[in-house]
């Protein structure tokens, strides 16, 4: 009997080149991405995964 598993990444974690100190406010780790939330004065960018303005 064949058992598959799916290994996740934590992209937060900083493991797979992620920048997120830099590229994220906060980091959220989801199955296959990420996304961030940003600080007061910075928006989200379209696909979620960096934050821009001030």
């Amino acid at each position: 009997m064949l058992h598959n598993s799916i290994s996740d990444i934590n992209e937060c974690l900083g493991e797979s080149g992620v920048d997120y100190d830099k590229d994220c406010h906060e980091c959220t780790n989801t199955i296959g991405s990420y996304t961030c939330s940003c600080d007061h004065g910075y928006e989200l960018s379209p696909n979620g995964t960096s934050c821009g303005g001030q």
